[in-house]
């Protein structure tokens, strides 16, 4: 029987691809429990065998968790490629259609005009899923964004090189803002070369879509999340900030899609409030995930 077959939310691109990034972030997760139970292991072998013995047995399975994640979520990003292939293979279908019949009808200027119109429409949506993102107008980024100069930040990158040219691009201009970098890294997360070889110059990496900012939001005991619709009243400066921020990039990042800034700040529970802005630069919405973009543990040079 095809396993194929068997697999939930098949047919469907988002489903695909939302499953496919969760596989991978379960697979991060498992194979740090495995890291974690196994260092436990080897402390406790010492003053009690037989419980570093069931210590390490839970890390083994943690360990095949993590290898069956991997698994599926490579036969769902095998499907994840092969829908995308689809879509823009659909497109460029339209497109040559369209531009064929418009050629034919130059004796009639209305059905000529129409799919004109209906060969530029496919064109352009399949340049714009083509086409990699970029900041536009950067001297107006700038000026907007030097309101908010001194403001620390530091930047988590998807592992592809369309998003780390963006991610290069976005810290320029926040930098000639006034904002500050400072890379904190998530201890044993996988990471890149994203800036250079300097001890500022690494990143974490992300497996978002889009850019998203995180900030701390104290020790709440409720998650909270600040969105541009939410009555900003009574909410930290620095939330304030974060909000802002989200609203004055999305129109600064072509190709234009709602989908390239999240406008929500997702708020951090139990992390200080006056923690530095965490600006996540995600893969670009509305793509395929590239095979060479899967995550992995040793940092990428750039």
């Amino acid at each position: 029987m095809n396993l194929a077959v068997s697999l939930p939310w098949w047919d469907s691109l988002d489903s695909v691809r939302k499953v496919h990034s969760d596989l991978e972030a379960a697979s991060i997760v498992f194979f740090a429990l495995l890291v974690a139970f196994d260092s436990a292991a080897h402390v406790l072998d010492k003053k009690s065998p037989e419980r570093a013995r069931v210590v390490a047995g839970i890390g083994l399975i943690f360990f095949w968790l993590a290898v069956a994640s991997e698994i599926v979520g490579y036969k769902y990003g095998q499907r994840n490629d092969e829908l995308s292939g689809e879509q823009i293979s659909s497109l460029e279908t339209k497109a040559s259609d369209a531009a064929g019949k418009a050629a034919k009808a130059v004796t009639d200027s209305n059905a000529a005009l129409s799919n004109s119109r209906e060969a530029l429409t496919a064109q352009k949506e399949l340049d714009q899923l083509k086409a990699p993102r970029a900041l536009n107008n950067p001297k107006g980024l700038v000026g907007k964004l030097r309101k908010y100069e001194g403001i620390e930040y530091n930047i988590n990158v998807f592992p592809d090189d369309e998003s780390i040219q963006l991610a290069k691009a976005l810290d320029s201009a926040l930098n000639a803002s006034g904002w500050k970098r400072k890379q904190v890294l998530a201890p044993g997360a996988p990471t890149a070369n994203t800036f250079g070889d300097g001890p500022n110059d690494q990143t974490n990496l992300c497996i978002e879509r889009g850019i998203r900012v995180h900030m701390g939001g104290g020790v709440s005991p409720e998650s909270i999340v600040a969105t541009s619709k939410r009555n900003k009243k009574g909410l930290a400066e620095n939330l304030q900030i974060g909000i802002a921020f989200c609203s004055i990039l999305l129109p600064h990042v072509d190709p234009p899609d709602a989908k390239n800034v999240d406008r929500e700040v997702e708020i951090e529970r139990g992390k200080p409030l006056d923690e530095e802005m965490r600006i996540c630069v995600g893969q670009k919405p509305n793509t395929f995930t590239p095979r060479k973009a899967q995550s992995g543990a040793k940092p990428m040079n750039r």
